[in-house]
């Protein structure tokens, strides 16, 4: 299984980013390729449409150490884990670190464009959040 790592140094709190973050709603403003459209449909679950089709997704985030872990999967009982974190650089400096896996049966053409969409993406939290911190 492949893996990537990514980090966008954030010049805001690590507070006002990880705020941005833990927000689902905020999710179609900075993962503009992956989240086409976010709902919330009547059994309580958010829905996006994606470029590979509808999955369910959810954000567990835990303020304390800054984890804003997102799961995606067809169903709720199908999800797939990306792990990620907003770590404390300075009282106005903060790092956002997201990790995604390559899956098994995911050809690895699909986790190399998702990971180039990934990169551009943690650019968006970055213009984003450091245009409401100023």
């Amino acid at each position: 299984m492949n893996s990537k790592s990514y980090v966008v140094i954030v010049d805001a709190s690590a507070g006002e980013t990880y705020r941005f973050l833990a927000s689902i709603d905020n999710l179609p403003r900075w993962a503009t390729t992956f989240c086409k459209k976010l709902t919330k449909s009547a059994d309580g679950l958010h829905r996006l449409e994606t470029p590979q089709g509808t999955m369910v997704f959810r954000i567990a985030p835990e303020p304390g150490p800054g984890v804003v872990d997102m799961y995606g999967g067809p169903t709720a009982e199908q999800m797939v884990y990306w792990p990620a974190r907003v770590v404390a650089l300075g009282p106005s400096q903060s790092a956002f670190i997201f990790t995604m896996f390559q899956w098994p049966g995911m050809p690895d053409e699909s986790f190399e464009g998702q990971s180039r969409a990934l990169a551009s993406e943690l650019q968006n939290v970055k213009s984003l959040v450091e245009r409401k911190a100023a």
